[in-house]
């Protein structure tokens, strides 16, 4: 029985890195979403299941962790499925405050290994599919 494709969430409001990380995302199976700011990825989140999030640490309305407090609070089993997108050094409030998630960074620029590597980290597929 062929497996069913996973779907992934992709935030990041540079749309030229949103493409290529879907791109890899597509070759490791998954169907993929891509939203270029917070307010775009909590609608899609507050009513749809996903089983890979990535999104950019840094966004002009809402930023990496002010959505995974959003997620905390309105969709908590999504939470093990986020992963954060950066691509510049952090600031130690924000290092902190990404330690503390506990979930896993992909760094800018990102090789195809890096991004299998993060999406290994994150939850299994749940049973049954989404």
């Amino acid at each position: 029985m062929p497996q069913a494709r996973r779907r992934a969430l992709v935030v990041d409001d540079e749309p030229g890195v949103a493409e290529v990380l879907a791109q890899m995302l597509q070759g490791l199976g998954f169907e993929c979403d891509i939203v270029t700011s917070g307010r775009e990825a909590q609608a899609l989140l507050a009513a749809a299941e996903f089983d890979a999030i990535l999104c950019d640490m840094r966004m002009p309305d809402i930023g990496g962790l002010a959505l995974h407090g959003w997620l905390a609070a309105n969709r908590a089993h999504l939470c093990p499925r986020m992963a954060f997108i950066t691509g510049d050094t952090l600031g130690r409030s924000d290092d902190g405050e990404l330690a503390s998630t506990g979930r896993p960074v992909l760094e800018k620029p990102f090789l195809p290994d890096e991004v299998r590597q993060v999406i290994d980290a994150l939850s299994p597929q749940r049973p049954g599919g989404r």
